[in-house]
């Protein structure tokens, strides 16, 4: 899973977020700290601390470029400006089911700046993984439902 994409940050109002990929707390937020102008991916799900992992002081006015990879082996990539930033974490149990851009989970955390080349890159590999579970399971029911209806029809036979 791969998001790219660069921005201008004209002024920080209060927690502004770039993106999130799910509602509150439930998947990756970018977001930025009023006080230090400093930039956290907010991933509680996956922090230790249950926080965010700081990322780095953006100044107001500079062109950036950002991108997040999301590695097989529990890491994430962020590249910014060109400088590679390594994050670890513990588990996998991040949600990409509301992908919005320009703020966070909350109006009021709206980005004040531009964004532009917003790209989002899910691996057919990611999904097919998931269908191939799905269609495991699928076949495991129907393996024990027909296990089921041998065992009853030898019970009750004449």
């Amino acid at each position: 899973m791969e998001i790219s994409f660069n921005f201008i940050l004209d002024k920080i109002a209060e927690h502004d977020n770039i993106f999130q990929t799910s509602d509150v707390n439930d998947g990756l937020r970018l977001e930025f700290e009023k006080a230090t102008g400093i930039l956290y991916l907010i991933a509680r799900s996956l922090s230790p601390d249950g926080e965010g992992f700081l990322i780095k002081k953006i100044n107001p006015g500079e062109n950036n470029s950002f991108k997040l990879e999301k590695r097989k082996n529990k890491q994430i990539i962020i590249t910014l400006n060109n400088e590679q930033i390594p994050i670890n974490y513990a588990n996998d149990s991040f949600k990409m089911d509301n992908i919005v851009v320009g703020r966070g989970f909350s109006p009021d955390r709206k980005f004040y700046g531009t964004i532009n080349d917003f790209t989002v890159k899910y691996s057919i590999e990611t999904i097919n993984k998931q269908w191939e579970n799905i269609v495991y399971v699928q076949l495991a029911v129907f393996f024990l439902i027909c296990l089921v209806i041998a065992i009853y029809n030898d019970f009750f036979k004449d």
